[in-house]
């Protein structure tokens, strides 16, 4: 298992944004600050956003740090939806700013077009711009023209609906990951994503997988998501996305 980070203080939950899951704002004994998310908030959810988060990590998208911290039960008194233990905590962005349609723009084409890809690949469709708005979960930083992804939550979802992703999704026109002279090079890149899924999932805190009892406190299981994510070699429309 990854080091574990201890947490010394709470801030309360976060008010901005529109994220369902609202987060605690809490400073690691690294000095760090994260946006931390316990099993009140959803077991499933929680191993979600840390497994997607650090499987992106591992190739090399620009995500923000998936880390493991660590509750006490002091820290906990008075804090409906904390629980002492294991939690999964993302290391704050520092000097980002929301992303908005304008900015996605001006960022890297290949590194939007592969965060499309992951996207699709891993069913999340939380990531979304309508005419009106909306929440891409995305980060920018300006000094470095980059985005930086946020929350994973919402991924591998047993719902996903593609006309909702294609017809939403804040990235949806760079599709050239998707184009048959990229293809070799996209089927590589996914390889090494279910392999890196596969050891990551043997990482994840046993507490969140089972009571001290033996008994199940989730519904994933890896068998489930690695037929998910190998869709790619598996679904003949999966490429099919023109």
């Amino acid at each position: 298992m990854p080091p574990v980070i201890p947490i010394v203080e709470t801030q309360g939950r976060t008010i901005e944004g529109n994220g369902v899951s609202r987060p605690y704002k809490c400073f690691g004994a690294d000095g760090n600050l994260y946006f931390v998310k316990t099993a009140a908030m959803g077991r499933d959810q929680m191993i979600k956003d840390w497994l997607l988060s650090s499987v992106a990590m591992r190739m090399n998208l620009p995500v923000a740090s998936a880390a493991l911290v660590f509750l006490t039960p002091d820290l906990c008194e008075n804090q409906n939806e904390l629980v002492p233990g294991i939690s999964y905590g993302s290391r704050e962005v520092v000097h980002s700013i929301p992303a908005t349609k304008q900015l996605l723009a001006q960022t890297d084409p290949l590194i939007a077009a592969r965060i499309l890809l992951f996207d699709w690949w891993c069913r999340n469709e939380d990531r979304k711009f309508s005419l009106v708005g909306g929440n891409a979960n995305l980060l920018y930083l300006p000094h470095e023209q980059q985005l930086v992804m946020i929350d994973h939550d919402s991924s591998m979802d047993e719902d996903f609906r593609a006309d909702h992703f294609w017809a939403l999704h804040g990235l949806a026109d760079r599709k050239e990951m998707f184009l048959p002279g990229q293809r070799h090079e996209a089927r590589e890149w996914l390889l090494r994503g279910v392999a890196e899924a596969a050891k990551l999932w043997d990482d994840l805190p046993e507490e969140w997988l089972q009571s001290p009892d033996a008994d199940p406190r989730t519904e994933l299981a890896l068998e489930g998501i690695l037929e998910m994510l190998n869709r790619f070699q598996t679904d003949e429309n999966f490429w099919n996305v023109s």
